[in-house]
């Protein structure tokens, strides 16, 4: 299983860091996103020093784990959008080859994020970026 070291150096890190809370067993259920949601099936493991531990607690609310997961969706979104940009736009390769390019480039499977999928989310930003400009060079104008 992967594991990440929480630390102030990215933004993963920073946004885990303010979530951590202590957990007192007598007021409190804990429970994770996971048995919850069965749409978030991975997990990680989280290595938290002493220090940290002692300072922030080491446990995250239902909705922290929420929350957390949707910035890293977002932020890989992101990066996927960037990669299409730069292949598609630019190199000119195929669409459903950058799309599969990028999948194996971060170890996604289909079945996790399918390529119609992603195509989809492309063309709507494309489409929502196309709107923008558009609107930006009306007023302008």
């Amino acid at each position: 299983m992967p594991h990440f070291t929480l630390t102030k150096k990215n933004i993963f890190g920073i946004v885990l860091l303010m979530s951590l809370k202590r957990y007192d067993s007598s007021k409190t259920k804990f429970t994770d996103a996971a048995s919850k949601h069965e749409r978030y099936t991975e997990t990680i493991n989280l290595v938290v020093s002493e220090k940290i531990y002692l300072r922030n607690g080491v446990h995250l609310s239902v909705q922290d784990q929420i929350d957390f997961n949707q910035m890293v969706r977002f932020e890989m979104m992101e990066d996927f959008y960037e990669y299409m940009d730069y292949h598609f736009l630019l190199n000119k390769v195929q669409l459903r080859q950058c799309i599969v390019d990028w999948q194996t480039k971060c170890g996604i499977h289909e079945d996790a994020l399918g390529v119609r999928t992603l195509e989809k989310a492309y063309e709507r930003r494309r489409k929502e970026k196309i709107n923008t400009l558009t609107m930006c060079r009306s007023i302008s104008a």
